[in-house]
């Protein structure tokens, strides 16, 4: 039985609605942020258990994943990444955002902003917002708590290949 892959399908509506609200003068991050993760989620090969993974690679967390070539690919966030992400979070004052506010805000590329919000949401300080792709940090989010929580992924990352 033949499955459609439906990655293109978002691709296009994505930089359709991108497309649609520039021309009406009302393109926003919301936008910017869809069509991001829509390209990330067709350049990349369908997600696996394996694939995308994160890991802490000396001090620095890493993102690997497959690209649909067959092809790694690999992105780096690191401790000033995540600082920088986490005051640019507490700057929303418990307002709704996006990956793409966070980028622009801090100065980084979409995808370390992206990474380090992942990090974020495993650690259960940014969580899901309504719809699209809207987050809210969590009750009581500080960056000094979000920093802790990388150093503490650093030192169990350490641990883990100190016992090896």
């Amino acid at each position: 039985m033949e499955t459609h892959d439906t990655r293109f399908d978002d691709l296009l509506k994505a930089a359709s609605a991108l497309a649609y609200s520039y021309d009406c003068r009302m393109d926003s991050c919301e936008e910017w942020d869809d069509l991001n993760r829509a390209i990330l989620a067709a350049e990349e090969a369908p997600p696996t258990d394996g694939s995308p993974r994160h890991e802490f690679k000396g001090d620095t967390l890493m993102r690997y994943s497959t690209l649909a070539s067959g092809a790694a690919e690999d992105h780096a966030c690191d401790v000033d990444d995540i600082e920088q992400v986490a005051y640019a979070i507490e700057d929303k004052r418990g307002e709704w955002f996006v990956v793409g506010e966070l980028a622009g805000d801090t100065q980084r590329d979409w995808i370390v902003a992206y990474i380090a919000v992942e990090f974020l949401k495993r650690c259960g300080l940014v969580r899901d917002e309504g719809t699209a792709n809207r987050l809210r940090a969590a009750d009581g989010f500080t960056a000094e708590q979000a920093i802790a929580e990388f150093a503490v992924g650093q030192m169990k990352a350490s641990e883990d290949s100190a016992g090896r």
